[in-house]
């Protein structure tokens, strides 16, 4: 997902099932969606062009 701003967003993996028996650390982080780091953000650029 990309943001107005251009922020690139991702979402941790593993939201599908089974998330009861996470600590509560990780079910909290899979809820929200993280900002991919700049080298991420430079490479996904380049593919996108």
């Amino acid at each position: 997902m990309v943001k107005k701003s251009g922020k690139i967003m991702h979402r941790m993996s593993g939201q599908a099932h089974f998330n009861a028996r996470e600590g509560g650390k990780i079910t909290r982080a899979k809820r929200r969606d993280s900002v991919l780091s700049k080298e991420f953000h430079k490479t996904i650029q380049q593919f996108t062009r």
